[in-house]
């Protein structure tokens, strides 16, 4: 009966937190799309803020069987209905995970 207590093993959750993105459709994404257009693509973002509601913000925080951290940050610009500026600077991890 001693030996149950010498396990190690301890579970280790894996947790999705924020919008899952897959680089195949962010690299879709071009500027002029409209919101519509964006959202069937990629899906709702993560942030909209009602006083910057030309910002879109994608972000994910997940870690997975509690250890590997994956974080990352799309954000997308538009001018009116259509998108103007696409930021990936904060996609890196998206791309190494991959």
């Amino acid at each position: 009966a001693s030996d149950v207590y010498k396990r190690q093993d301890v579970y280790k959750p894996t947790i999705l937190q924020g919008v899952i993105l897959d680089i195949k459709e962010v690299n879709q994404l071009q500027l002029g799309m409209s919101k519509q257009s964006v959202m069937n693509l990629i899906g709702s973002p993560s942030i909209i803020d009602p006083f910057h509601q030309y910002q879109w913000d994608y972000i994910n925080h997940s870690t997975i069987d509690g250890e590997i951290e994956i974080r990352y940050r799309l954000r997308l610009i538009f001018s009116g209905n259509l998108l103007s500026e696409i930021d990936k600077s904060g996609l890196e991890e998206l791309l190494n995970s991959n």
